[in-house]
C-alpha cells in the first residue's frame, strides 16, 4: 500500500505534457521510481570497486551513475524518451564493460543482462526487450568467446574452467527471460487496448 501511495505521488513530482496520455503517464512515474532505486545502487556498486581499486570497472560503474543522473534530471523535467531508452540501452553497454574487465561469464554482474531485458521490455514494449535480448546475447557470446581464448583482462584464472556449459546456461538464461518480458508486455497491451475501447465506449455513450 506504501509503495502505491509512493508511485501516486511519483506521478506528481514528474512534470506531465498536457498531451501525455494515461499509459505514458504510468509509465513515466515508473520510470521515475526505476531511476530513484538505480540511483540509490549504482553508487554502492561504485563504492566497491573503487575499494578493490578495480580501476576500468570503477569508470565503466560511474558512467552508469552519469547515464541514471542524467535520465532522472530529464524525467523530472518531463522528458521521457530519451531516458526511456537510455537507461537500458545504456546500462547494457556498461554491464558488458563490467563484464569484460571483470570476471567474465562467472562475474555476478552477469545478473544484469536480464535486467536489462526486463527494464527495456517494461518502459519501451515487447520489440526493445527482443532488440535488448539480441544484443545481450551478442555481448555475452562475444565475452565467452574472447574469454575461452584468453583475450579478456580478467581477475583471477577463469580461463581454464570456461566451458561450453558455460554458454549455453547463460543462453537459456537470457533467452528466457525474453520470451517471458515478451508474453507479459503482450498480455498487458492487450489488456490495455481493452480497458481503451471500452473507456472510448463509455464517453462515447454519456455523450449521446
Amino acid at each position: 500500500m506504501q509503495l502505491k501511495n509512493y508511485l501516486t505521488r511519483t506521478r506528481g513530482i514528474v512534470t506531465i505534457s498536457p498531451g501525455m496520455g494515461e499509459i505514458n503517464k504510468r509509465r513515466a512515474s515508473s520510470l521515475h521510481f526505476l531511476l530513484i532505486l538505480l540511483v540509490i545502487a549504482f553508487p554502492i556498486l561504485t563504492a566497491v570497486s573503487i575499494s578493490q581499486n578495480l580501476i576500468k570497472i570503477t569508470y565503466a560503474s560511474m558512467a552508469g551513475d552519469a547515464i541514471i543522473l542524467a535520465s532522472l534530471v530529464l524525467t523530472r523535467m518531463g522528458h521521457t524518451t530519451i531516458p526511456s531508452y537510455l537507461v537500458p540501452f545504456g546500462l547494457l553497454a556498461v554491464n558488458a564493460t563490467i563484464l569484460f574487465y571483470g570476471q567474465g561469464t562467472y562475474d555476478i554482474s552477469m545478473l544484469g543482462l536480464p535486467i536489462t531485458i526486463a527494464i527495456g521490455g517494461l518502459l519501451l514494449g515487447k520489440r526493445s526487450a527482443l532488440a535488448l535480448s539480441g544484443l545481450s546475447i551478442i555481448c555475452f557470446g562475444g565475452i565467452y568467446w574472447a574469454e575461452a581464448r584468453g583475450l579478456t583482462p580478467n581477475i583471477g584464472d577463469f580461463k581454464r574452467h570456461v566451458s561450453i556449459i558455460d554458454l549455453i546456461v547463460g543462453l537459456v538464461l537470457l533467452i528466457t527471460t525474453a520470451v517471458f518480458i515478451y508474453y507479459v508486455m503482450s498480455s498487458l497491451s492487450g489488456s490495455l487496448a481493452s480497458i481503451q475501447e471500452h473507456e472510448q465506449a463509455l464517453q462515447k455513450a454519456n455523450g449521446d
